[in-house]
């Protein structure tokens, strides 16, 4: 790591994608992936669908994801799909582009801290520690 600094919500660029940091660990470093609004329809369709279908199962990680209000990334989400993905441990620095608005960065803690969360347990333990307010 280049020693930059930074925070859960901040937002950075790899290989052309955007994603919202969200915290490291020793080995891990958790990032969610911020898609377009024709990906986010495409999975609340499918999500639809599997409610329909299948509503006693559990949850999956394809459908969570956190609808974005911050200007320049409204219309779009976080999506927790694959939030240690060893795509990330490759980052050796941030480009930072920007950070979340307040009412986002909550939102997203809170999905992640929910009974219902999809994400590592060690994503859950970190993020519980945060204080955000």
């Amino acid at each position: 790591m280049d020693g930059t600094i930074i925070k859960f919500g901040d937002i950075f660029r790899y290989r052309e994608y955007e994603y919202v940091f969200l915290a490291q660990s020793n080995d891990t470093i958790f990032a969610a992936k911020i898609i377009n609004n024709e990906i986010v329809n495409k999975i609340q369709e499918l999500s639809a669908k599997r409610e329909a279908s299948m509503s006693k199962l559990k949850r999956h990680a394809l459908y969570s994801l956190v609808m974005l209000n911050t200007k320049d990334f409204e219309g779009k989400a976080v999506h927790f799909y694959g939030t240690d993905s060893p795509e990330h441990q490759s980052v050796t620095s941030f480009d930072i582009i920007g950070d979340l608005e307040k009412e986002d960065v909550l939102s997203i803690k809170a999905e992640i801290e929910s009974g219902e969360s999809i994400v590592p347990l060690r994503l859950i333990e970190i993020v519980k520690q945060l204080n955000i307010s």
